[in-house]
């Protein structure tokens, strides 16, 4: 499995890090008392799951391989179907009990309607073409999951939010339901597997399987680590900004803007709504036309800044002094293609576009052209990110101990601001290592930005 990437990280005891499989795996599982058997084990991961990702239609993986990468399906995108939902849960499990102990499962209604989905209006399906009285794709396919251990493999559908048990408590496998159709109407009293979103046990019990182990990809995808330079600083915003997420052109083709444009959240009655959030990243940094500069390329005679993020990049902005101008490579990591620029502007990632992670500024001095020659240039950067909320390390009420890491000479600072009740709070955490936080009250609406040090 990947290793930790290496970057400046904040980290609070007693939540998950999703910066590495591992690291989710071990966080979650670290949370059990030692004896904990592979159900509790298994339960653990499948609850985390579903407090991660919530629904809402997520790219095909033959048109967009992120949705098929867990890392970026759990910590950018924050959302999916049946598909890309149980393979961030089979990729977890693998990573626990092996991959051999994991497998997917393709099934479609025996016949025709016999899941009753148009007459009870899609509640987890919401989002099928059917719910706009247009015929999808596939209305007629589901995808799910079953876990072995203790001999017996045991079907655990982390979108539907479903599972049974036979009489003896364990719990029963997609083939059982098939067999005993009466054991799908037992409750487990669990929220998150009594079908939360409404009663589809048709889906589990009038329906032909293919069992086997259909591919999904054994790779999670590397995390990008965040490497925040002097003056650079990045802020998990509060609440997300209208209209700045990403859909795939081939979703947004399928769904049609009027289901999609309210953007991705959660459907659970009795839960406030999830949505995806967003997260701003800033660099102010002062250029100089010499050698010692990092950025200035003496070939040239101009200074090129490349921004790395660890999530899509929605919009970037730029402003500098009247009169600079150059180029932007707005998707650095795709093509070479460069944009003209004046001294400040926006530019948007288009529709018909992927986000990237990676932009490039090629910048030039107004006095570039001068006798004098090029002079020292302030620059002031800002990038909008897509993100999913629901992983974001977040203050809880009472202690908290928050850990800042970075590389040796870091001058790292979070500042957490939240609201309690009606007015708002700040704290400050200053340098790399251990802090103490605590927090009288439960904090809302919260607002965490991490910089390695203040903007020159």
């Amino acid at each position: 499995m990947t290793q930790g990437p290496r970057g400046n990280k904040l980290t609070i005891d007693g939540q998950v890090d999703t910066s590495t499989v591992a690291s989710i795996v071990g966080d979650v599982l670290g949370q059990l008392p030692a004896q904990a058997d592979t159900e509790i084990r298994v339960l653990a991961l499948y609850h985390w799951v579903r407090e991660a990702l919530f629904i809402y239609p997520s790219c095909p993986d033959d048109l967009c391989e992120d949705f098929n990468k867990a890392l970026r399906q759990i910590n950018w995108w924050g959302y999916g179907l049946c598909g890309t939902q149980s393979k961030v849960f089979g990729m977890l499990v693998a990573h626990a009990l092996g991959r051999e102990n994991v497998r997917l499962l393709g099934t479609h209604e025996r016949e025709t309607g016999n899941w009753k989905m148009r007459e009870r209006g899609y509640r987890v399906f919401k989002w099928s073409g059917l719910a706009r009285d247009n015929e999808p794709d596939s209305p007629d396919g589901h995808s799910t999951l079953e876990i072995f251990w203790d001999g017996a493999w045991h079907l655990l559908d982390v979108m539907v939010g479903f599972y049974r048990r036979h009489p003896d408590g364990t719990i029963a496998s997609l083939q059982d339901l098939l067999d005993d159709v009466d054991l799908a109407a037992q409750p487990v009293g669990d929220p998150e597997g009594d079908m939360p979103f409404g009663d589809e046990r048709e889906v589990f019990t009038a329906t032909t399987v293919s069992f086997r182990s259909v591919t999904f990809n054994s790779w999670p995808g590397e995390g990008l680590p965040l490497l925040l330079r002097p003056g650079e600083s990045f802020t998990w915003l509060a609440e997300p900004i209208a209209g700045a997420y990403y859909l795939h052109p081939k979703i947004r083709e399928r769904f049609g803007d009027e289901a999609l444009e309210p953007g991705p959240r959660g459907h659970r009655p009795d839960r406030a709504t999830r949505r995806y959030g967003n997260g701003e990243h800033r660099w102010v940094t002062t250029l100089h036309p010499r050698a010692e500069d990092p950025f200035w390329c003496t070939e040239t005679g101009d200074w090129h800044l490349t921004v790395e993020l660890p999530y899509p990049i929605i919009t970037i902005e730029w402003r500098m002094e009247e009169g600079a101008n150059g180029f932007l490579l707005p998707h650095a990591e795709h093509d070479d293609r460069l944009l003209p620029i004046q001294a400040t502007g926006q530019q948007t990632t288009p529709k018909e576009q992927p986000p990237s992670r990676r932009y490039r500024l090629i910048l030039r001095s107004p006095g570039r052209a001068t006798e004098t020659g090029p002079k020292p240039l302030v620059v002031e950067l800002k990038s909008i990110v897509q993100l999913n909320p629901q992983v974001v390390p977040r203050l809880l009420p009472g202690h908290n101990r928050i850990q800042l890491r970075g590389s040796a000479g870091d001058d790292l600072q979070a500042r957490f601001r939240y609201r309690i009740g009606d007015g708002w709070q700040e704290n400050d955490c200053i340098g790399v290592g251990p802090h103490d936080v605590a927090i009288d009250g439960d904090p809302e609406s919260q607002q965490l930005t991490l910089s390695n040090g203040e903007p020159p």
